[in-house]
């Protein structure tokens, strides 16, 4: 297995990042963000992924213009190649992460990831 992290993040930029989306992240994923501030693994059995810096998030979620054709509350946050992961906080409580391929973003398409981030991290690290 391979990782490489990003340094730092501090709340106040999560804070903006969570007022652009109109969201609130996980508080494991925002002790993430701080801590490692996103990053990439390799791993024999589960591949490659790539969570986004916090300072990416905004920019890559309009480049792929995710608002376009998901629904508010489908946040990205990472990618395996063309498949992207997603936090759906549509409904009240825990954010479920959900997947697709970012060139068929349709809301049909979103298949279940894990019930939290901490379930879905912990198949990286």
């Amino acid at each position: 297995m391979s990782e490489f992290f990003n340094g730092t993040c501090n709340m106040d930029a999560i804070k903006k990042i969570e007022s652009e989306l109109e969201i609130q992240f996980p508080i494991s994923y925002t002790k993430f963000l701080c801590e490692n501030n996103g990053g990439e693994w390799t791993d024999i059995d589960n591949g490659y992924i790539y969570l986004w810096r916090s300072e990416d998030i905004v920019q890559y979620s309009l480049d792929y213009e995710i608002r376009k054709y998901l629904p508010k509350g489908i946040v990205a946050f990472g990618m395996d190649g063309d498949y992207g992961y997603f936090f759906d906080c549509r409904k009240p409580g825990e954010p479920q992460i959900v997947g697709c391929e970012f060139g068929d973003l349709d809301i049909a398409e979103l298949k279940n990831e894990a019930q939290s981030f901490e379930e879905f991290i912990k198949r990286w690290i």
